[in-house]
């Protein structure tokens, strides 16, 4: 289903400008929003990047886990912006073979 208050999100992006609005509306129809309790992890330092993120409320942060055990700060995440923006360049992947039993 389309949710026009995403795809009017999507459109206002720079790293979507100039996109055709048929491709546009195929995201955002595969777009999924999640809603997360505060502190809770989107994904690990080392993670295989699987999912492109944009941030539609409340404020997220992107940490360095350092060989110490700490951590540094590398950026604050506000509205509207995105990251993990690696999983749209990533052109290797593998699709699951399925078998019916």
């Amino acid at each position: 289903m389309l949710d026009p208050q995403l795809l009017a999100t999507l459109q206002r992006l720079p790293i979507f400008a100039g996109m055709p609005p048929q491709q546009l509306e195929r995201i955002a129809r595969i777009a999924r929003v999640a809603r997360l309790d505060p502190g809770a992890v989107v994904f690990r330092q080392w993670d295989v990047a699987r999912g492109f993120y944009m941030l539609l409320s409340g404020s997220g942060q992107l940490i360095q886990q350092g060989a110490d055990g700490g951590q540094r700060l590398l950026s604050t995440v506000m509205p509207n912006q995105y990251f993990n923006e690696a999983a749209l360049t990533d052109v290797s992947f593998h699709i699951p073979a399925g078998k019916k039993l």
